[in-house]
């Protein structure tokens, strides 16, 4: 589709659906935000492909993509919708991703497209294109089909996926992860927050953290001006070198190898700046990176004994490991932490959060019989 009459007429033709499966395409290797190439659409008798290089407004959508009543199926979606909110200014919902609710049904830890397709609908999808410029026009016949299948079994599988989850009581499961994926504040970026994603920081003292924050600021924020890269702008690796070396002017900016051709007069002057800002911080304001309270070393045989008994429970209820709780969750729960734990709430209190606490209280016993593990309730 690549005309407004055409996207209303599809619109109006699925105005009665329950649900809508959704994909895109996009490109960003050359660009700070997605380039949005292709944006595909499903219902369960229903199938398009709209063309957004070519249709750029796409209102008319706004309506069913936050409409309560039509549940948007994406599978490993954040990107998708990261890209919709964009668009949009509203996060898509309500939503189920199917890569999401395959842990809860016992296939593997990000179970991929073609797999899940091949499960439930027993057809191999081609993925020969799956390395195709999506902005190039025309698209092939095979490009084209490439595309659209990422969408056209979805509706299939959510119907088969939530009929299972809803008999075997898990779909309550899913709900709070999937209202997660509806928040805003995901999909928003706070630029002053960006130094804490800059690789090989850790050496850095807070006074140089302070500085680090402000380049990776600088470098968000022109990065989105400018719709560049962010390494386009500048490196994390120059940004380390340049928060070691507090240069105070640009002279002493370009002794730093390779900085003079990639800044130029403008940036540079405002990267000075930016060092500036942040050297004239009060110290009590420099940034703290935050690290564990918690040595793992101190608790090596809890967190065994706690891993080997969530690896079981995960095992007898088929579900991934990861849907349960965290490492570092685990840690804070072998140190005495208690609050605030997703572990010790709901359904994963059930399933293992009451028997890890009773294993840390002495009150379970794990131990190997025949070569299986056992769990043993020693007031028993």
């Amino acid at each position: 589709m690549s005309t407004t009459a055409e996207l209303s007429s599809y619109l109006n033709k699925i105005q009665d659906t329950s649900l809508l499966a959704i994909d895109t395409e996009f490109l960003r290797e050359k660009t700070y935000y997605p380039r949005l190439c292709l944006l595909q659409l499903a219902t369960e008798d229903t199938s398009a492909i709209v063309d957004p290089l070519v249709l750029e407004d796409l209102s008319l959508l706004r309506p069913i993509m936050t409409d309560p009543r039509v549940t948007k199926v994406f599978h490993a979606g954040d990107q998708d919708r990261a890209i919709l909110f964009r668009l949009f200014d509203r996060p898509v919902t309500p939503v189920f991703d199917t890569q999401s609710a395959a842990m809860v049904l016992g296939f593997p830890q990000q179970m991929g497209l073609a797999a899940l397709v091949k499960s439930y609908c027993d057809v191999t999808l081609n993925k020969t294109d799956s390395f195709t410029d999506w902005a190039q026009r025309p698209l092939r016949e095979t490009q084209l089909k490439y595309a659209i299948e990422d969408v056209l079994y979805l509706p299939r599988i959510y119907r088969e996926m939530r009929d299972k989850l809803e008999k075997n009581g898990r779909m309550a499961w899913l709900e709070q992860d999937f209202r997660r994926m509806a928040n805003s504040e995901l999909y928003r970026i706070d630029p002053c927050q960006r130094w804490r994603k800059v690789k090989r920081s850790s050496s850095l003292t807070r006074r140089q953290l302070a500085i680090l924050r402000e380049l990776a600021a600088w470098r968000e924020l022109t990065a989105q001006k400018r719709d560049y890269p962010r390494n386009w702008i500048i490196t994390d690796e120059l940004m380390i070198e340049i928060a070691h070396r507090e240069p105070e002017n640009t002279e002493e900016l370009f002794k730093i190898r390779g900085l003079q051709e990639r800044l130029g007069k403008s940036w540079s002057k405002e990267v000075v700046a930016a060092v500036q800002r942040a050297l004239a911080t009060p110290e009590d304001m420099w940034p703290v990176r935050q690290k564990s309270k918690y040595r793992e070393s101190d608790f090596t045989g809890a967190l065994d004994l706690m891993t080997a008994l969530v690896h079981l429970r995960a095992k007898q209820n088929h579900i991934s490991t990861t849907l349960l709780v965290s490492h570092d969750e685990l840690l804070r729960l072998a140190a005495g932490e208690r609050e605030d734990m997703a572990i010790l709430a709901d359904w994963r209190h059930d399933m293992v959060g009451r028997e890890l606490l009773d294993l840390l209280e002495g009150k379970l016993v794990l131990s190997l019989q025949n070569g299986v593990l056992k769990v043993t309730d020693t007031a028993q």
